[in-house]
């Protein structure tokens, strides 16, 4: 009677997740939380005594709900936990509290989705200049890259050229030596190298 009453309440989460919010607590276990958080990750926030499995699953299918771990005072926010949120949902990473928030986790961030990056001013130059030394195209990432990296962005991969605001002496040079057929295919680049 008791397993079929239980078969009935699953059937009934599973063709609408939101049910588990009228059961009576004593009858909701972890495998009743999954069965629905599965099929609608919010309902994770409802859960006032999560287990860490349950909080680990919750955060993976959605990032969001760190959010909501972070609040829930019986939840231990590790720093596991953390990246699988983000490695879910990077923009998460605007809501991890910033006494919490690391540059591993900020960089973690940025390798999920670079254009999170332009949203913050303390990003570790060597992170920066290892990223362009692997992949020269992250440069269109940065609101201000330095000289050294357009340079190495450049040398890489002349079309560089056309994101280019100001350009230095260095890198003029550079454009007129390396490439100087190109001068004349990106528009206004020959203006501003006869400036040289």
């Amino acid at each position: 009677m008791v397993n079929e009453q239980m078969k009935r309440i699953r059937q009934m989460v599973m063709s609408d997740p939101s049910a588990i919010l009228l059961l009576k607590p004593a009858i909701v276990d972890d495998r009743l939380w999954k069965l629905a958080i599965e099929q609608d990750p919010g309902l994770y926030r409802y859960n006032e005594h999560p287990s860490d499995e349950l909080t680990a699953f919750a955060v993976e299918l959605d990032g969001t709900n760190l959010k909501y771990a972070f609040t829930n005072p019986n939840v231990t926010v590790t720093k596991k936990l953390v990246f699988s949120a983000i490695q879910s949902y990077p923009p998460i990473i605007f809501d991890i509290p910033r006494d919490v928030r690391t540059n591993e986790m900020l960089e973690f961030a940025f390798d999920q989705d670079p254009t999170l990056i332009k949203y913050f001013d303390s990003v570790r130059r060597s992170y920066l200049d290892r990223k362009i030394a692997a992949d020269p195209t992250f440069i269109r990432f940065l609101e201000n890259p330095s000289e050294e990296q357009i340079y190495a962005a450049i040398e890489y991969d002349p079309n560089f050229c056309a994101y280019v605001k100001n350009f230095t002496p260095r890198i003029k040079e550079l454009i007129q030596v390396l490439y100087p057929d190109i001068i004349n295919m990106i528009p206004g680049l020959s203006n501003q190298i006869q400036d040289l």
